[in-house]
């Protein structure tokens, strides 16, 4: 094992390793247990959402992990009408 020494014996960073490595390992452990994750709005930093807008999502999409807003043309083209929407995004946008 391979550290500065001095501040600690051998014996104490050994056991400091074997601490680390076991907190790691609950951790681990308690992530696995509890997986069902619930977002709140300072997850999703791309947008400005609600508490209940994020449960709407997750409710419609139950493997949601992030939202990202629309960009300016995607935006443009699902506030047009359907009727006077252009055939490819392509010529939307140009």
């Amino acid at each position: 094992m391979v550290f500065p020494r001095g501040i600690l014996s051998e014996a104490e960073v050994a056991e400091l390793a074997e601490l680390w490595a076991r907190a790691l390992g609950a951790l681990s452990d308690y992530v696995d247990r509890h997986s069902e994750r619930e977002l709140t709005p300072t997850d999703l930093d791309l947008v400005t959402t609600d508490q209940q807008s994020i449960e709407q999502l997750e409710r419609r999409f139950p493997d949601l992990t992030d939202v990202w807003s629309l960009s300016p043309c995607s935006r443009a083209c699902s506030s047009t009408p359907s009727s006077t929407k252009p055939k490819s995004i392509r010529t939307w946008c140009n």
